[in-house]
């Protein structure tokens, strides 16, 4: 995942978007076009960083908001793994997970 993909998942996380509107990528995707008004490439940009939410999720990896007194910041809870994570580690995990499965 690129970093502006990253990025786009940090903020897809701040949202808070409901979760029956996250139940298919076709409701997120309306969603974002009913609720922000925004475009096919912003939409099509945003659904590629929710996928690899959705794929976390299937693996035992969950995005955490930490607020800190300077500000909000996005870790990784991984079941089986004490701790929150950052995203590269939350990555490394999911490749070694997917890779078990396979």
């Amino acid at each position: 995942m690129s970093v502006r993909e990253e990025q786009y998942q940090e903020w897809l996380d701040r949202l808070e978007i409901p979760i029956e509107e996250q139940s298919t990528i076709e409701d997120f995707q309306e969603y974002l076009k009913a609720e922000f008004l925004f475009g096919d490439a912003q939409v099509e940009a945003l659904s590629g960083a929710f996928s690899v939410e959705r794929d976390f999720e299937k693996v035992g990896i969950h995005a955490v908001t930490v607020t800190y007194p300077w500000g909000k910041d996005l870790r990784y809870g991984i079941s089986g793994a004490p701790g929150l994570w950052g995203f590269e580690s939350a990555m490394r995990f999911y490749g070694e997970r997917t890779e078990a499965e396979e």
